[in-house]
C-alpha cells in the first residue's frame, strides 16, 4: 500500500499498481476531502492568550485526518478576545487564504510562517493572504467599514478604512483633502458648500443661503453678493444691549489688564517697493482692570512715529471719558488733555439763565483779588503730566487761590481736587494684588470760573473810583 502526497495541499497520489481494494478510500480521504476544504472550506480558529499553528495533514485509506489545526482550509475565521498581539503560524509553502479576523481587544494578529515576519491584521479586518515565495503578504484588504473606499497604500496594497468614505452620493473624510485646485460645478446656493454663483465668482453657502461671496475682482462679501471693496460686510443693525457687533475681534489669552482685540491699519512706506508694508495706526479694545469676571474696558487709539512702534495717543475709558495723552483718568472730566489745546475759535460753555437758580451777586470780590498772588514760574518734569518745562509761564498757584477763597460757597467750582496714577496696581493671575498702585493727589484751577470774580472786583473798584472822583470834583468846585 503506497501513497505519495503533493507538496502544497498534501493531496494523496496512489502509486500505480498499488492500493488494490482501497484506492477509492485513498482518493476520498486524501484527495476529494482535501480539495473540498481547500476550495470552499472554512476553519473556525480561536486565538486569545497563545499563538496558533496550522500544519499540513494527510489523509489515508482509513481516515481524512482533517482537524482543528489543518492548514489546507481556504477560509480561516479567526475570533477571540486577544490579551496581547498574537501570531497565526501557517506552512511556509505556496498557498493563499481568505482570513476573516474577528478578534477583539485592540491587538494585532500577525499571519506568518514559522521563521518569517509575516503580515499584520487589525481587529475586524478581512484580507486575502498569500505566500509570496519568502513570506506571507496581503493582496487585498476590505476592512469592516461601511462605505469605506478602497485605495492603494504605500506598500502597494489595496486597503479601506473610515478616513475616506462614499455613500453613493457624498464623499466624506476625517483627514485632509488636498488638490491642485478644487473647482465646483454647481451654481445653486442650496444646502451647504462651495458653488459657482456667476462667471469667475465663487460662493460658499450654509443652510441654503450665501455666506461668503468672492467676485471676479477678488472682492469678498459677507452677507452680500455685491461687495463694493476688498471686504464688504452687510448685516442688520445690532443694538448696544446685545454687546455683539457686526464684526467681533477677541483675544483668547488669559484674562488680564490691557489685553483685547485690535485692528491695525497700514500701507506701503517705501516708494521703491510695493510690498514694504508698515502699520500706521491701530485701534484696540482692552480690559481695563485685572479683576476676574469684570469686563469693564477701554478703547485705545494708537499711531506710530518713524522707526518706532505703535504708541497710544488717546483712549476712551469705561466711564466715557476721553483721555488724550493720559492712560488713566484724573477725575470726573469727560475731556482730559495732557498738553496744550489749540483752537481757531472760542470754546463755548453753556450759561443760559433758564438753567440756573439761586442767582446772587458776587460781593467782596475786590478783597479776593487783593488776596490773590499772580506769579511767574517754571513747570517741573512729571512722570504723568506733560508740562512745558522749557517755557516761563504766568498764572496762579492753586493753594494760594484755595486760601483766598476759603469759606466761599463756590470754592469747589474753582479749585478741583484730582488724583493721577503714577504706577498702576499689579495683580497675579488669580486676581490677588501683588503691588499697590502709586497715586498722587493734586489741585487744579477752573480758571474760566475766575473771570466772574475778576469782573466783580473791577466793578467794585470802579464804583470806588467813581465815588472818589465825585468827592474830588466837589472839593475842587469850592
Amino acid at each position: 500500500m503506497t501513497v505519495n502526497y503533493t507538496t502544497n495541499l498534501a493531496l494523496g497520489q496512489p502509486v500505480t499498481g498499488t492500493e488494490s481494494g482501497t484506492w477509492g478510500d485513498d482518493v476520498n480521504n486524501s484527495v476529494t476531502s482535501y480539495l473540498d476544504i481547500a476550495i470552499a472550506g472554512g476553519l473556525a480558529i480561536t486565538i486569545t492568550t497563545t499563538d496558533v499553528t496550522l500544519t499540513l495533514t494527510q489523509g489515508t485509506s482509513s481516515a481524512t485526518n482533517i482537524g482543528s489545526t489543518t492548514a489546507q482550509y481556504a477560509i480561516l475565521n479567526v475570533s477571540g478576545a486577544m490579551t496581547a498581539a498574537r501570531n497565526l503560524i501557517l506552512p511556509s509553502s505556496s498557498r493563499q487564504y481568505i482570513i476573516n479576523n474577528n478578534t477583539t481587544g485592540g491587538f494585532a494578529l500577525t499571519v506568518k510562517g514559522a521563521a518569517t515576519s509575516g503580515v499584520t491584521m487589525i481587529n475586524g479586518e478581512k484580507a486575502q493572504v498569500f505566500w509570496n515565495g519568502s513570506d506571507y503578504a496581503k493582496s487585498a484588504i476590505t476592512t469592516a467599514v461601511v462605505n469605506g473606499i478602497v485605495y492603494i497604500n504605500s506598500s502597494g496594497q489595496a486597503i479601506s478604512g473610515s478616513a475616506l468614505t462614499f455613500d453613493g452620493t457624498n464623499f466624506a473624510t476625517t483627514g485632509t483633502a488636498t488638490a491642485t485646485k478644487l473647482i465646483p460645478t454647481g451654481t445653486s446656493v442650496t444646502g451647504n458648500g462651495m458653488y459657482l454663483p456667476a462667471t469667475n465668482a465663487l460662493g460658499f453657502s450654509t443652510n441654503g443661503t450665501n455666506a461668503v461671496y468672492i467676485d471676479a475682482s477678488q472682492n469678498v462679501g459677507i452677507g452680500t453678493s455685491s461687495p463694493a471693496g476688498k471686504l464688504d460686510i452687510v448685516e442688520g443693525s445690532r443694538a448696544n444691549s446685545t454687546n455683539i457687533g457686526n464684526i467681533n475681534i477677541n483675544t483668547n489669552s488669559t484674562a488680564a489688564i490691557n489685553l483685547g482685540g485690535s485692528i491695525t491699519l497700514g500701507g506701503t512706506y517705501n516708494t521703491a517697493s510695493s510690498t514694504s508694508f508698515a502699520p500706521f495706526g491701530s485701534i484696540r479694545g482692552a480690559k481695563e482692570n485685572s479683576t476676574s469676571g469684570n469686563y469693564a474696558g477701554y478703547l485705545q487709539f494708537n499711531t506710530i512715529a518713524n522707526a518706532d512702534v505703535l504708541t497710544e495717543r488717546m483712549r476712551i475709558d469705561s466711564s466715557g471719558n476721553l483721555l488724550i495723552g493720559y492712560t488713566s483718568s484724573n477725575g470726573a472730566y469727560k475731556l482730559q488733555v495732557n498738553s496744550q489745546i489749540f483752537a481757531t475759535s472760542s470754546t463755548i460753555a453753556t450759561s443760559d439763565a433758564r438753567y440756573k437758580e439761586n442767582v446772587e451777586e458776587l460781593l467782596g470780590a475786590l478783597d479776593i483779588v487783593k488776596a490773590l498772588r499772580p506769579v511767574s514760574f517754571d513747570w517741573k518734569a512729571h512722570p504723568v503730566h506733560n508740562f512745558d518745562t522749557k517755557t516761563k509761564t504766568v498764572g496762579f498757584l492753586a493753594q494760594d487761590v484755595q486760601q483766598a477763597l476759603a469759606g466761599k460757597p463756590y470754592l469747589n467750582s474753582i479749585i478741583k481736587a484730582n488724583e493721577c496714577v503714577i504706577e498702576p496696581e499689579i495683580k497675579d493671575e488669580e486676581g490677588n494684588v501683588t503691588k499697590q498702585a502709586v497715586t498722587e493727589e493734586f489741585l487744579g484751577i477752573a480758571e474760566g470760573n475766575m473771570i466772574s470774580i475778576l469782573t466783580a472786583a473791577i466793578k467794585e473798584q470802579q464804583a470806588l473810583i467813581t465815588t472818589l472822583t465825585a468827592r474830588i470834583e466837589a472839593l475842587e468846585a469850592k
